[in-house]
C-alpha cells in the first residue's frame, strides 16, 4: 500500500519536472514593496513618484557591490553607480511598469530624480515616472515582472499631496493578464482624478 502511494508521488514529481520547468526555475529571487504617490502641479496630473523597498538579501547584494566605503549608506557617487549598474537597464523592461490611459497603453520614455538609500541594511529606490497629459481623469497603473524573477507587491494606499486635486483609487487583480503559467495575476490600481471643490 505504501509502495503504491510512493509510486504515485514519484510519478507526480516526474510530471512536474518534465512539463513545468519554468515554474521550478523562475520563482521570485527579488522581492519589492512598491508605494505610489500621484504627483500634480497647478495644471493637473504630472506622473508617479515611486518608492521601492527591497528584501534583505537583494539589499545586501547591492550594498556589497556599491557601498564602496562600507559606511552603511549610499553617497552621491555610489548612487550614480547604482543608477548605471543596477537600475538604468530596467528601461528595457519598462521599469516593470504598465500604464493605461482610456485602456490604451502609455509608452514610458524614461524616469527622473533617481535616488537609492540604505537604512539599517534595507535598500530603497526612489524615482519619478512622468506622464504627459494634464487633463487625464482616469489612469490604470501596475507593476510586475512577467518572468516572475522579481515579485512586486503594490501597496493599496496611493498617496496624493495636492491641495487642488483629489484621487480615488481601487486595487484589483487583472486575471486577463495572468502569467507564471496562469497562477499569478498582476495587481492593478485604477485611479480617478478630480479637482477639489
Amino acid at each position: 500500500m505504501h509502495f503504491v502511494n510512493k509510486a504515485k508521488i514519484l510519478t507526480f514529481v516526474l510530471i512536474m519536472l518534465l512539463f513545468l520547468p519554468s515554474i521550478l526555475v523562475s520563482h521570485p529571487h527579488v522581492f519589492i514593496s512598491s508605494n505610489i504617490n500621484v504627483v500634480f502641479d497647478a495644471n493637473g496630473f504630472q506622473g508617479f513618484k515611486i518608492h521601492w523597498s527591497f528584501d534583505d538579501f537583494f539589499s545586501s547584494m547591492i550594498a556589497n557591490d556599491y557601498d564602496q566605503n562600507g559606511n552603511g549608506i549610499f553617497d552621491e557617487k555610489e548612487v550614480q553607480l547604482i543608477h548605471k549598474g543596477a537600475f538604468s537597464n530596467l528601461k528595457n523592461f519598462n521599469y516593470f511598469t504598465t500604464i493605461r490611459v482610456k485602456e490604451i497603453p502609455y509608452k514610458i520614455n524614461g524616469t527622473k530624480n533617481f535616488n537609492a538609500t540604505l537604512t539599517k541594511g534595507k535598500m530603497s529606490y526612489f524615482f519619478f515616472i512622468p506622464v504627459k497629459g494634464n487633463n487625464i481623469k482616469e489612469i490604470v497603473f501596475s507593476q510586475y515582472d512577467a518572468t516572475y524573477y522579481t515579485d512586486i507587491a503594490i501597496s493599496s494606499k496611493v498617496t496624493n499631496k495636492s491641495r487642488k486635486f483629489k484621487i480615488e483609487s481601487t486595487l484589483y487583480e487583472n486575471k486577463n493578464k495572468s502569467f507564471y503559467n496562469g497562477m499569478v495575476h498582476p495587481r492593478e490600481i485604477k485611479i480617478k482624478i478630480r479637482q477639489k471643490k
